[in-house]
């Protein structure tokens, strides 16, 4: 056991270390200058030095301060990093007066503002002509007069449009103060604002309308007064509108917060632009026009009002599109609609007669309002076919009686074909026996009765006188003569049969 361990320590271990030793020694010593900490390269606290026509300031953070500008270009972008000695610092502060056309000859037209900057300090970008200017939404802290302008210092009336910074949470006093700025929503609602960091707004607007809102005015999270009104122009406060007489192309007045954070003045220019007109229609159900269209004109943006009227003999049923709103430049239509009173009409009479006018049926009378539709039907008459109508078959109601009259043509009788007479069949003797008995005996009672009658009459009429012997005479041959006339008219005919 114990012989190994040393054999172990002899052959491996003693070996190995000296190689290890060996190669360490031949490495060429390290310069010290090689292991030299970028820390130990930063510049120091409070130092300045320039970069690009800018001079910055190194902060307790090593971060830099842009603590001047010296150029003279107009249009400027601020770097978000610079270098020095192979470091790079990040820019996190605009400082008082770095940028300011108040302290500068040189006056911003326009100005980038890279994210990463967390503060502006006093008056660091104020009275320069700068129209509008996005933040950064590293930004927090705006000092007071940041974006300050007096016009007597920098010649404009500064700031429009204020974009961004979506992280800000402290606005200082006045550090918008002078601007022309309309809105002020690019603030969160957490963000700490100072009384009169928007004071004395100098804005103005030109509209298309005579239609104004103070919404289309002033976009803010304030609650506006309105006072010192120009030309006779009046305020509503509770509709937040402004009524302008008519002939008026401009006004002013001045505005104020209640929260005192947010007031100037304000002027209005009205730039009146006709607008497309509106035509009001007045129409049936059919869509026929029952009145005369009325036209409206007006201005873009302004008012329009169409009215509904009443019609005589017709009631108002339903509008088809707005009846109120405002003129665009495209034509608008509104259409009215009604329904027509019912009024009696005229009967309408259908009539049914043959070619020379004779009735061949009943009229058929039919009756409904004025413009009602109306129909008669052709009727099925036995022994006449239809030829023609004359008038209407269908048609409206009207104030007048109304005739329709169908004609029809006598249909044609037809001839009786002759019948072929028929054979007279064998006389039956026992029958004609029977009837020549009969008609003997029947012509047999006829002159006993003649012959009674005849002596009858003889008698009764026998006159005692020549003269009545000889009228009575002429009586009794007459009445012989008929008699006899009978007998042979009786025998003849037997005879026949």
């Amino acid at each position: 056991m114990y012989n190994s361990k040393t054999n172990y320590f002899r052959f491996i271990l003693l070996p190995a270390f000296l190689v290890i030793s060996i190669f360490l020694f031949s490495i060429e010593p390290v310069k010290a200058s090689n292991l030299e900490s970028p820390v130990e390269s930063r510049l120091s606290i409070g130092t300045t030095f320039d970069s690009n026509n800018f001079k910055f300031t190194v902060n307790s953070d090593y971060s830099v301060t842009l603590s001047d500008y010296f150029g003279t270009n107009t249009d400027v972008v601020i770097p978000s990093t610079v270098e020095k000695n192979g470091v790079s610092y990040s820019v996190t502060t605009i400082g008082d007066h770095a940028m300011s056309g108040f302290t500068h000859a040189v006056k911003l037209s326009s100005v980038i503002i890279p994210e990463g900057v967390i503060k502006i300090e006093y008056a660091g970008i104020e009275d320069n002509n700068l129209t509008s200017i996005n933040l950064p939404n590293s930004l927090v802290e705006l000092d007071e007069k940041a974006f300050n302008n007096d016009e007597w210092a920098s010649g404009s009336k500064g700031l429009k449009v204020v974009t961004g910074g979506s992280g800000l949470k402290v606005v200082k006093t006045l550090a918008f103060a002078g601007n022309q700025l309309s809105n002020t929503r690019f603030l969160n609602n957490n963000t700490q604002v100072d009384e009169n960091a928007f004071e004395n707004q100098t804005i103005d607007k030109t509209v298309n309308t005579s239609n104004i809102l103070l919404g289309n005015l002033l976009d803010t999270q304030y609650n506006i007064n309105i006072s010192n009104l120009s030309n006779d122009v009046s305020y509503d406060t509770n509709s937040k509108k402004f009524f302008i007489p008519e002939g008026v192309d401009s006004f002013t007045f001045n505005f104020d917060s209640e929260e005192s954070k947010y007031n100037g003045s304000y002027q209005v220019i009205i730039n009146k632009i006709v607008g497309a007109s509106v035509t009001a229609k007045y129409v049936d159900v059919r869509g026929n026009n029952i009145s005369d269209n009325v036209v409206l004109t007006g201005n873009i943006g302004d008012n329009y009002t169409t009215e509904q009227k009443n019609i005589a003999g017709y009631t108002f049923k339903a509008v088809e599109g707005n009846e109120s709103g405002t003129y665009t430049d495209a034509e608008q239509t509104v259409t009215y609609v009604y329904t027509k009173d019912p009024v009696k009409g005229g009967n309408v009479t259908a009539k049914y007669v043959d070619e020379q006018g004779n009735s061949l049926s009943d009229n058929v009378i039919l009756s409904g309002n004025v413009g009602d539709q109306y129909t008669t039907e052709q009727k099925d008459i036995a022994g006449y076919t239809f030829k023609a109508v004359e008038g209407n078959e269908s048609g409206t109601y009207t104030d007048a009686e109304q005739t329709v009259t169908y004609v029809y043509t006598k249909d044609p009788v037809k001839p009786i074909a002759p019948q072929k007479p028929e054979t007279p069949a064998t006389p039956d003797n026992t029958s004609s026996s029977n009837k020549s008995s009969y008609q003997q005996k029947f012509q047999n009672s006829w002159e006993e009765l003649i012959k009674g009658h005849a002596a009858q009459a003889t008698e009764t009429l026998l006159p005692s006188t020549a003269a009545q012997r000889l009228g009575a005479s002429v009586i009794g041959m007459a009445i012989v003569g008929l008699l006899t006339g009978i007998i042979i008219f009786f025998r003849n005919k037997r005879k026949q049969g």
